[in-house]
């Protein structure tokens, strides 16, 4: 009996050595260096705000974050256009100052068996950068209190191009 569960916890071992083999195997995806926002290149004319699929040659771009939870965010860059995506419970995402035009907000849809707990989580807003302009967006995420499940606020984004200066300002915080 001692024998049968030495040889069996030999072979769990083994099958789980084998497994973290397989998982250091696969492929990472390709690491892309963060663009400095102050080194991008911005184009100055319009154009058409991209396609969801557009987004997959997008730029990581750097941008600053000035709390924990904003650090959890990403930001890449298509042309002239942003977006920035935070990976949490998100309940919505709303944008308080700044024209609206071209301007994209995003919350990852609940799964089809109506759970909000499963992933995927987000929320995700695409902007564009234009000299003179001002933008400022929240998002809300869902939180678990003393007394059950509420919303409160998340991150805000705060994203300005004053007349006189040479490059945007993108804050996460």
């Amino acid at each position: 009996m001692r024998r049968t569960k030495i040889i069996l916890s030999a072979a769990c071992i083994s099958l789980a050595v084998s497994a973290a083999g397989f998982v250091w195997a696969q492929p990472k995806p390709a690491w892309r260096e963060p663009e400095p926002l102050v080194a991008a290149t911005i184009p100055t004319s319009r154009s058409e705000p991209p396609k969801r699929d557009e987004w997959s040659d997008a730029k990581p771009l750097e941008v600053k974050k000035r709390t924990t939870k904003a650090r959890g965010c990403t930001a890449v860059k298509l042309r002239e256009y942003v977006k920035v995506r935070c990976p949490y419970m998100t309940a919505g995402v709303r944008q308080f100052v700044g024209d609206t035009k071209d301007v994209e907000l995003f919350v990852t849809p609940r799964p089809a068996d109506g759970n909000i707990f499963q992933p995927p989580h987000g929320g995700e807003i695409v902007f564009p950068l234009r000299k003179g302009s001002s933008l400022f967006f929240q998002f809300f995420e869902i939180v678990e209190g003393y007394d059950g499940f509420g919303i409160t606020e998340g991150v805000l984004v705060d994203v300005t191009w004053p007349d006189t200066r040479e490059a945007p300002s993108v804050v996460l915080r």
